[in-house]
């Protein structure tokens, strides 16, 4: 029995190497052994759990067969037979390795550093380009007109007021000044005057209905008056203007280039082109230039304005409202 022992021991050793070659994974590892020969050609068979087996030469060879259970079969030639396990003793776990470091550089960058291996820095890669514009869209269709609104009704009729005096013609005053406060209020500001402030007025309460008036006398019927010529204002082919077929205070007579009536128009023209540029409203550009270019007919020869273009010494001026024109 000491001899199969030895050839067991012997054997073992050898049975790694054998089983390398064969279809089944290796079990955990075990002890290793070495094997030194003597003088005497026994061979001395020494493990790492301090057992030591001698084998001397001439000893009968062995056969090995592996079982499926894990197990192998040794056969001598003397007869004798003995059945191993094949898998050895699990050996220790190793300890685990020391941890690598990321450091965060600040600059959009990060070092690694892993022990036993150079340090290696990343960082974020650049910004691909834009790609192309894609090809513009199609124009929309029209939209369909509006509806045209309905027409305004027509105004009243104006009372007819009664000829006033003619004056003279006052000096072109310096124009005032009107500035926007931006709360719905304006400074108008004139010389030779203290700066004032307006604004839009609230809406008074609705007052209280008066009695019926007493039934008044019923008035004389008047005269009708003569049929008035539409008024129109005409170029010259001088670069002047005139107003025709218009009517003065002079109730008896009309034509063209009425001085009252130009001197008024042109009075009325230069004042709303100076109150919409202090108050900041537009107006078109030519109204000023029209009413320096009115036309106002004159008599050099006796150095007096005439009541109109057609007027001649046979009618009679029943208005001092040429006179006062200077």
């Amino acid at each position: 029995m000491k001899k199969l022992s030895i050839r067991v021991a012997l054997l073992c050793a050898f049975l790694g190497l054998a089983l390398m070659a064969c279809d089944s994974a290796p079990g955990p590892a075990g002890g290793s052994c070495s094997v030194v020969e003597k003088e005497n050609g026994e061979m001395v068979l020494r493990c790492d759990d301090g057992s030591e087996t001698v084998v001397s030469p001439g000893e009968a060879a062995c056969s090995v067969a592996k079982n499926d259970e894990g197990k192998a079969t040794i056969t001598c030639a003397d007869g004798t037979r003995e059945v191993i396990e094949l898998t050895g003793s699990a050996g220790p776990q190793g300890e685990a390795g020391p941890p690598c470091a990321a450091t965060d550089n600040g600059d959009g960058s990060f070092t690694i550093a892993c022990p036993g291996s150079d340090p290696i820095t990343l960082r974020n890669g650049t910004d691909g380009e834009n790609g192309a514009d894609g090809a513009p869209g199609e124009n929309g269709a029209d939209g369909q007109n509006g509806m045209n609104g309905q027409p305004g009704a027509d105004g009243r009729d104006g009372r007819d007021g009664q000829p006033g005096a003619d004056g003279r013609d006052g000096r072109d005053g310096a124009a005032c000044l009107a500035v926007n406060n931006g709360d719905g209020s304006y400074t108008i500001t004139c010389p030779g005057s203290e700066p004032i402030t307006v604004r839009n007025g609230e809406n008074g309460m609705n007052g209280q209905n008066g009695m019926n008036g007493m039934d008044g006398m019923n008035g004389m019927n008047g005269q009708n008056g003569m049929d008035g010529q539409p008024c129109r204002l005409e170029e010259n082919g001088d670069g002047s203007f005139s107003l025709n077929a218009t009517q003065g205070p002079d109730e008896f007579h009309s034509g063209d280039d009425s001085c009252y009536v130009n001197a008024a128009a042109a009075l009325n023209l230069r004042s709303a082109a100076n109150f919409s540029a202090a108050l900041g409203v537009p107006v078109p550009a030519n109204w000023t230039s029209i009413a320096e270019k009115v036309r106002f007919p004159f008599d050099a020869t006796r150095e007096m304005h005439l009541e109109f273009a057609e007027w001649d010494d046979s009618m009679k001026a029943k208005q001092a409202d040429t006179i006062m024109l200077r």
